[in-house]
């Protein structure tokens, strides 16, 4: 298993140019990062749901659409919110 170090190494690339800003974002806000190694059960749950989805794309495709265009409106309609509510 990788350690949380490694993989902040891993993924700024020591001494290959990568700003320090980006090495201390990702050291202090990579809780997301931190949770998922730890317990990935929300990641794989995610997984899991767009394989469903694929599945029901597939066999119903009207359907599959259907959803996929709910969940996009949905998200639009979160976004805008959390932009009008940080205005």
């Amino acid at each position: 298993m990788f350690t949380k170090k490694s993989i902040i190494s891993r993924m700024t690339g020591d001494g290959f140019g990568v700003s320090l800003r980006l090495k201390e974002w990702l050291t202090v806000n990579n809780n997301w990062l931190n949770r998922q190694l730890h317990d990935p059960r929300g990641l794989l749950f995610g997984i899991l749901i767009f394989l469903g989805w694929l599945l029901v794309l597939r066999h119903f495709p009207i359907v599959g659409w259907g959803i996929f265009l709910v969940v996009v409106a949905i998200v639009v309609i979160i976004l805008f919110q959390a932009i009008k509510k940080k205005r």
